[in-house]
């Protein structure tokens, strides 16, 4: 793990609270997952993956290190939440393949119980300083992907309309995108 990733993260999200290295049965993690309290605003914990840019993805013309990180409000932290990170680092690691704005992961079941947002729709993480976005100290760039928990629909209307669309649609909405339980934006 590199100590300038560490920095990166704690220069915006604040101290690491906490992590997991293995999951709830001791199985060792393909990636470590910190967290941080009340980042990036009061009431939200950030989950953080800590070492999967240790794999070069290619990106078109460039190569590029990725990190994922999730934002929910705290009431919402969960073991569940630790295994659909774990599950989409799985999946980048065996597709040797970063995440990419505008692409949309399946995840089944909700995130939490009872809740309608069952995907991640991948963004550039505007809920924080821009320069957040990008650790440069690495070779080649480490770039950090938001996972924006949305329902099925709004991923098929991401498919059929495109990323611009939707991010221009929830620019206009405004929902919370922190809260597990918030319906679906209208179109």
């Amino acid at each position: 793990m590199s100590d300038d990733l560490v920095a990166h993260l704690e220069t915006y999200l604040g101290p690491i609270r906490g992590g997991w290295t293995e999951d709830g049965r001791g199985v060792p993690l393909p990636v470590p997952v910190v967290w941080f309290a009340d980042a990036p605003e009061p009431g939200v914990v950030t989950l953080a993956t800590l070492g999967l840019s240790r794999h070069r993805l290619p990106s078109g013309q460039k190569d590029v290190r990725l990190e994922r990180v999730l934002s929910v409000e705290s009431r919402f932290r969960s073991d569940r939440l630790l295994g659909a990170l774990t599950a989409v680092g799985e999946e980048v690691v065996a597709r040797h393949r970063p995440l990419l704005r505008g692409d949309v992961v399946p995840m089944g079941d909700g995130l939490v119980a009872g809740s309608p947002l069952d995907t991640f729709y991948i963004a550039p993480p505007v809920m924080l300083p821009d320069a957040f976005a990008v650790l440069g100290a690495t070779e080649p760039p480490t770039v950090f992907a938001w996972m924006v928990p949305i329902t099925s629909v709004e991923a098929g209307l991401v498919e059929s309309r495109g990323w611009r669309w939707f991010e221009d649609l929830l620019v206009q909405q405004q929902p919370n995108l922190f809260d597990l339980e918030r319906g679906p934006i209208e179109h």
